[in-house]
């Protein structure tokens, strides 16, 4: 099987594994479906993940015609995608237009939008599939059985890529996080003479009395070197009934 795993394809996996050692998730997404490209059949490449809430968005593809086929599937709420990280399992449509298993979803498709066959595969984490990575081609049947083959080792690959990126990028984001409220939680200490659990409930209550995220208050906090404090309104973590703290 020669289109197994071709040259191209393999050297940019390798190249993208390293070059997206310490990627974001939005740049490691992108460099699939570019790379995507490469799979044998393949021309046109879109990456839609299950987002926080549980609803699935597409966070990456090559051109319009990809866009509009993913913007018809959420609208549709059925389509060779979903199938593929509903399932966890590979979907084929050899012939676009003449395929009926997502008559809503094609009903919704431009007659000139030039897509004749795709390959959805899932990308999977663990034993649950978390997003899937869907190859188009402008010509029916597009891909062979090697080039499906390959673009399931692609897939895997992929998913590997994406998922250490998001990984990652939680790591930083908690990290950021718990500097910052730190830096928060020592503004408040030194300015009211309180320990750290005290100061730490004072951001707390404000966050509750706000409806702020805590992060929020205590990034507004360090970003501007002021304190709730300085405008009287620092409730007191001891007795909430209390006034508000003061120096002293």
């Amino acid at each position: 099987m020669p289109d197994l795993f071709d040259d191209r394809l393999a050297t940019r996996v390798i190249a993208m594994m390293q070059e997206l050692s310490s990627p974001s998730s939005e740049s490691a997404v992108q460099a699939t479906v570019e790379t995507a490209r490469l799979v044998p059949g393949a021309e046109e490449a879109g990456v839609s993940v299950i987002d926080r809430d549980g609803g699935i968005e597409t966070q990456a593809v090559t051109s319009e015609a990809v866009r509009i086929a993913d913007r018809a599937q959420q609208a549709a709420g059925q389509g060779p995608w979903l199938d593929a990280i509903g399932h966890g399992q590979e979907v084929y449509a050899a012939h676009l237009p003449s395929d009926r298993r997502w008559a809503a979803w094609s009903e919704q498709l431009p007659a000139d939008i030039g897509l004749g066959s795709l390959l959805a595969l899932p990308l999977i984490s663990g034993s649950r599939a978390f997003g899937a990575l869907t190859l188009y081609a402008r010509r029916p049947d597009a891909f062979t059985t090697s080039a499906r083959l390959a673009a399931r080792i692609f897939a895997i690959h992929a998913a590997s890529v994406i998922v250490a990126a998001q990984a990652e990028e939680q790591w930083r984001s908690a990290l950021e996080t718990r500097t910052v409220t730190s830096q928060a939680v020592g503004m408040v200490m030194e300015r009211f003479a309180l320990g750290p659990d005290a100061a730490f409930a004072v951001l707390r209550r404000l966050s509750m009395d706000t409806n702020t995220r805590l992060y929020d208050v205590a990034e507004d906090m360090v970003s501007t070197g002021r304190l709730p404090g300085d405008q009287d309104d620092l409730p007191d973590p001891r007795d909430e009934g209390a006034e508000p703290l003061v120096e002293g």
